[in-house]
């Protein structure tokens, strides 16, 4: 298996890692490679193409060039910068996987496995919701449509890649991760982590941690969150998977999270940690409007990809601690 990453960064990097465990070398690709912090997160050792996963053209040459048959996309325009630059990021987060599916159809490629996200459920919080969450959620295409830029095409790229599958029996898994924890050698590179630097920098520098200055890190009742390892393990599980049926998964650590619960455990290794949360959130994490109401339900990623989280939120925590 011939296997090309796009994506460079926290979660592109560990499923390198873990797929050289398995016994596959794959090409890392990026729009603009961080090549000191890949470097840190996975050794020199590592071939780096630079790749425009919105140019057909370029992706094309990448994939004849080292024979891919297979890829894993965690290339994706963020939530922050999608509000900033929505063009950019439906090129990137729709027009990118349209590419993908448009390779499978021509068959250059043998399967992909492409990152969506939880938040496209965010959405439906405001009234009664199945819980736990399925991936096969009830939704008022207008009234309950996607509440931000980013995961509206997540959802777009989601649609895409289940009629291309239903039309031309293409291989394209989508696996919609909880906000994913795990620490970026040039610094934080996901929400949860961010928040996870503010206490960290507190515990360092011994001083008080203030969140006071970024509200789209804070959120009220519960949230889910995914260790970077599983994020990974998920996309190997569904790269090496028999052909799974449903094509969408959630992919969480299973646990429900309040902010508390993420200040006591920082606090289970540094009990000194001292907090202040001046920044408020009436809704779900990012900035949404509506609380969680249950976490998202694994069954169908450990029944049809064998994935099941390894790691709680104390690991992540420890890990994001010893750096």
């Amino acid at each position: 298996m011939n296997v090309l990453i796009l994506g460079g960064g926290l979660v592109g990097c560990e499923t390198l890692k873990q797929l050289r465990i398995a016994g596959i070398d794959p090409v890392l690709a990026d729009l603009a490679p961080d090549h000191t912090s890949i470097e840190s997160a996975v050794g020199s050792r590592c071939e780096v193409e630079r790749v425009d996963i919105g140019d057909r053209t370029q992706l094309a040459a990448v994939v004849k060039k080292h024979q891919i048959d297979s890829v894993v996309n965690s290339a994706a325009v963020l939530t922050k910068r999608a509000d900033l630059s929505p063009l950019a990021a439906v090129q990137t987060n729709v027009g990118g996987v349209a590419n993908l599916l448009e390779m499978l159809r021509l068959g250059d490629l043998r399967r992909i496995v492409s990152a969506s996200s939880t938040t496209v459920t965010y959405s439906l919080f405001d009234r009664p919701l199945e819980a736990p969450i399925p991936e096969d959620f009830l939704m008022r295409v207008v009234s309950q449509h996607p509440g931000s830029i980013y995961a509206t095409t997540k959802l777009m790229g989601e649609m895409l890649g289940l009629a291309y599958r239903d039309r031309y029996s293409v291989e394209a898994i989508f696996l919609r991760l909880g906000a994913v924890i795990g620490r970026w050698p040039s610094g934080p590179n996901s929400i949860p982590s961010r928040l996870f630097e503010v206490f960290r920098l507190a515990i360092d520098q011994k001083t008080t941690a203030v969140v006071d200055d970024d509200p789209l890190i804070v959120w009220s009742g519960i949230e889910e969150f995914v260790d970077v390892r599983d994020a990974a393990r998920a996309n190997v599980c569904a790269l090496l998977s028999d052909r799974p049926l449903q094509a969408v998964y959630n992919i969480a650590n299973g646990e429900a999270i309040s902010i508390d619960d993420v200040i006591a455990a920082f606090r289970e290794f540094h009990p000194e940690l001292s907090v202040e949360l001046r920044a408020t959130a009436n809704g779900a994490l990012a900035g949404f409007e509506y609380r969680r109401p249950a976490p998202s339900d694994l069954q169908m990623a450990q029944r049809e990809l064998g994935f099941v989280p390894m790691f709680t939120l104390r690991d992540s925590v420890k890990a994001y601690l010893d750096g």
